[in-house]
């Protein structure tokens, strides 16, 4: 089928509607006027699935910005207490290195 058939078909469809929301005197522009029953449900129950299937990409995001948050708080305090410790370390080579000098002067 062409572009120009699926266009023509489209126009033709969209003629009928109108025709016949002119003929229903209470038209509900949301309401689906389909006699088939069955067709009716099947688009109201994927038009639902589409719906939930965006809220549930929406919640799994939300999840990855709260865990990526989580996260870089904990690398952050991570890094502060390995800074803390390696100070400490130095300082203590430090005193203990500045110890070692005092000790051989001493002895010479």
């Amino acid at each position: 089928m062409t572009a120009a058939t699926r266009l023509l078909i489209s126009d033709l469809l969209a003629d009928i509607r109108i025709k016949i929301a002119a003929e229903i005197e209470s038209f509900v522009s949301t309401r689906d006027y389909d006699p088939d029953r069955q067709r009716a449900e099947d688009r109201k129950l994927k038009k639902l699935v589409k719906c939930e299937a965006k809220g549930v990409a929406h919640e799994l995001r939300k999840d990855n910005y709260f865990l990526a948050e989580a996260k870089a708080r904990d690398k952050a305090r991570l890094d502060a207490e390995k800074e803390e410790n390696m100070g400490e370390l130095q300082l203590f080579f430090k005193n203990k290195s500045m110890h070692s000098n005092l000790d051989n002067l001493a002895r010479a």
